[in-house]
């Protein structure tokens, strides 16, 4: 599992994952939104959702882009999404092509990226804040991939929560820990330990992503 719960069991099959992640990737690449997976599969689980996200990453990571972290995104429930981050949707800059978006809009974050490499399974915060430079502003660019119409959880999570984009202040320090409140901490807890269960351990560099002041 790479959030908090299983999301109950799939109601597509496999090859219909990778499908509809390849659509919503088109749908990015062309700037052409589509109707949201829940209105032609009213059936669509989480669990669904979270193999079409995942499917998505795994062509990106096949074309030669690096898994450099997470974002958890703040859920209708009040518990975060994953959503995740490649190399190539960490910005250098805080310039923005938006011709290469559909409709972005841009939410503030904080950000820890470690600088020294942690083991599975990562236990608390305190890990994650001693093997990093501290916690970071961060700036996300979500960019749903869906045209105006009824939106489910299941969509958002399919469509990688929307996460486009992210850029790291690198040297200006975040807020302090009441910063942290309503969720972010769990959020970032959360992150680290999926990744590290996804990958044996988190490697220095990685990214990790949270809501600034929670749901």
């Amino acid at each position: 599992m790479s959030d908090y719960d299983s999301g109950g069991p799939p109601a597509l099959a496999d090859g219909e994952h990778r499908r509809l992640a390849s659509l919503l990737r088109a749908a990015a690449r062309e700037r052409r939104p589509v109707e949201p997976l829940s209105a032609r599969y009213p059936q669509l689980t989480v669990a669904d959702a979270r193999r079409i996200r995942d499917s998505a990453l795994a062509d990106r990571l096949a074309e030669g882009e690096e898994l450099a972290g997470a974002v958890a995104s703040p859920g209708r429930a009040g518990e975060p999404r994953i959503a995740w981050i490649t190399d190539a949707m960490v910005m250098a800059h805080g310039q923005v092509a938006l011709g290469d978006l559909i409709d972005p809009h841009v939410e503030p974050r904080l950000a820890l990226r470690l600088t020294r490499s942690l083991p599975d399974p990562i236990g608390s915060v305190c890990d994650l804040v001693r093997a990093s430079q501290g916690l970071r502003l961060c700036l996300e660019v979500v960019d749903s991939r869906y045209c105006s119409g009824p939106v489910t959880a299941a969509d958002e999570i399919a469509d990688n929560c929307g996460t486009s984009k992210v850029f790291v202040a690198g040297e200006t320090a975040a807020p302090g820990a009441e910063a942290l409140a309503h969720g972010a901490i769990d959020a970032l807890v959360m992150l680290g330990a999926s990744l590290a269960r996804r990958q044996g351990g988190l490697e220095a560099g990685t990214l990790l992503v949270a809501p600034l002041s929670g749901a």
